[in-house]
């Protein structure tokens, strides 16, 4: 039996309690920056914010079935056209090798939707998962300070 193809769609407000049970998952916070549990209210605020903003972009990955996000920001006070890429695979989906799939789509869109040039990640100093993903696809570590590496990619000739 063949699987799903794994797609992405932009997020919508139906979204809201599903993204909201990922964002609290103990793992996802475990590697956040923000790390506390995030009540519905304010995370409808944030949505509302995010779906609302041309600056965000707020993506869906489905396959069969929604299995993560990726969002992209644009990056105040960088070159234009640098945005920062935020990536969750959903809890019951892990381990199945999604994250660079999720990733990939997720760069196509940003690329097909706006004049993206470089996209950065940040990524906790200890989560090797996420730093070995980045790695695969392309980023490279910048010299930042801190617990949370930078890692960059130029999308110009990708």
């Amino acid at each position: 039996m063949t699987e799903a193809p794994l797609t992405v769609r932009e997020a919508t407000e139906g979204d809201a309690e599903l993204l909201l049970a990922w964002r609290n998952d103990p793992g996802t916070r475990r590697w956040s920056r923000a790390g506390e549990v995030v009540a519905l209210e304010d995370h409808m605020r944030w949505l509302e914010g995010v779906l609302a903003s041309p600056d965000r972009l707020l993506f869906v990955a489905e396959e069969g079935g929604p299995v993560g996000t990726v969002r992209f920001d644009v990056v105040e006070g960088e070159s234009v056209g640098t945005w920062e890429v935020s990536i969750t695979v959903a809890p019951g989906s892990r381990g199945r090798g999604l994250a660079g799939r999720v990733l990939a789509a997720g760069e196509r869109e940003l690329r097909g939707l706006r004049s993206a040039r470089r996209v950065l990640a940040t990524v906790h100093e200890d989560n090797v998962a996420s730093l070995a993903l980045f790695g695969r696809a392309g980023y490279a570590v910048t010299p930042e300070p801190g617990p949370f590496r930078v890692l960059a990619k130029s999308l110009e000739n990708a």
